[in-house]
C-alpha cells in the first residue's frame, strides 16, 4: 500500500495508527482491530452491519457506478461544481483533498490532474474499486486512494485536509451531526468546505414540490437545508460564498431534454448561472466555508 495513504488513514474506531500487515490486511496498532483490503481499497467500515438505511443506499447507487472515474461521467452541471471549489482553492499542488462520499470520482480525478492527493471516500466498495482502477489507467494512482469508510466516522487522520468536498451527502445521513464533527476534526484551520445540499421546501417553485418529493423517499434523503440552517450547523467555519442552483428554468429544461433533446447542457448551466444568488425557486445550495483559526 502506498506510504502516502497510510501515512494519512487510521482506525476509524480508535484514531490511532494503521498499519499494513500483509496485501490484504491492515491492523491498528492501538486496538489491534483487523481491516481488509479489498483490491487495493482499504476497508474500513464494517459494510455487515451498517444502519438499513445507508444499507439501502449502497443498494441503491451500487448498480450506477460502472463508470466511476471515467470522462464520460462528468457532466456540464458537475464542471460548474469542480470550478466553484477550484476557484476558492489559491494552490493545488501537494494539497490533500477529502472527496467525501465521492460518487463518480469526477472531483477526485480532477483534482488529481492538478496535482493534488485526494482521498475518495464511499460506503460503494464496488464503485470504489473501479474508480482505484481508472485512477492506474490515468497514472494518477499515486495521487487518488480509494478508501471505503463512512462519513459519520472517518477514518482520516486529524487536520490533515486542506480541502473538503461533501456534495449530496449530509442528506442521506442518519448521524449528520456527527458527520459534520467529522469534516471539521480533519479538515487544517483555514482549510475549504464545499456543502452542497438540496433547498428546503418552502423555497422550490410549488410546481415540482409533489416532483422533489417523490425523489426524495425514493433516493433516501432525510432532510433538506437552508443557508441559515447549514451555517449554524457549521458553527467551527466562516462562511464565504453560497450558490443557489438548479432555478425553474434549468429545472424545466432539462425535464423538457428527456424527451425532446432541444437545449444545449452548457447553454442552462450558463442561464442558471445568472440566479446563482437567488434562493426562491432553486432546488439546491452550495457553500464554500473555511474553517476558523
Amino acid at each position: 500500500m502506498n506510504k502516502k495513504l497510510l501515512s494519512l488513514i487510521v482506525c476509524p474506531i480508535c484514531k490511532n495508527r494503521l498499519q499494513q500487515v500483509n496485501l490484504s490486511k491492515l491492523r491498528c496498532v492501538h486496538c489491534k482491530k483487523y481491516y481488509p483490503i479489498k483490491h487495493g481499497v482499504p476497508v474500513l467500515v464494517d459494510l455487515d452491519n451498517l444502519p438499513q438505511h445507508l444499507i439501502g443506499q449502497i443498494r441503491y447507487f451500487a448498480p450506477n457506478s460502472k463508470d466511476y472515474g471515467t470522462a464520460k461521467t462528468v457532466e456540464t452541471w458537475q464542471r460548474k461544481y469542480e470550478d466553484r471549489l477550484f476557484q476558492s482553492l489559491k494552490t493545488y499542488r501537494g494539497k490533500v483533498l477529502i472527496d467525501d462520499a465521492c460518487g463518480s470520482g469526477y472531483v477526485s480525478v480532477e483534482a488529481a490532474k492538478r496535482g493534488m492527493t485526494v482521498l475518495a471516500c464511499d460506503l460503494n466498495l464496488s464503485g470504489l474499486i473501479r474508480l482505484y482502477r481508472h485512477a492506474q489507467q490515468l497514472g494518477l494512482s499515486d495521487k487518488i486512494f480509494s478508501v471505503c469508510c463512512s462519513s459519520e466516522e472517518m477514518p482520516i487522520r486529524t487536520n490533515c485536509a486542506d480541502a473538503i468536498v461533501a456534495n449530496a451527502i449530509l442528506e442521506h445521513l442518519p448521524k449528520e451531526k456527527e458527520a459534520i464533527d467529522e469534516i471539521t476534526r480533519v479538515t487544517k484551520k483555514n482549510g475549504i468546505a464545499m456543502i452542497t445540499v438540496p433547498l428546503a421546501y418552502y423555497l422550490l417553485n410549488p410546481l415540482f414540490l409533489l416532483v422533489n418529493y417523490m425523489h426524495d423517499r425514493k433516493i433516501g434523503h432525510l432532510r433538506r437545508y437552508t443557508k441559515e440552517g447549514l451555517v449554524s450547523r457549521f458553527h467551527a467555519w466562516n462562511l464565504l460564498r453560497v450558490y443557489y442552483t438548479g432555478h425553474t428554468l434549468k429545472v424545466a429544461k432539462t425535464l423538457i431534454n428527456i424527451f425532446i433533446p432541444l437545449f444545449d447542457a452548457q447553454y442552462i448551466e450558463n442561464e442558471d448561472e445568472k440566479y446563482v444568488s437567488k434562493k426562491l425557486f432553486a432546488s439546491n445550495i452550495s457553500i464554500i466555508f473555511r474553517k476558523k483559526t
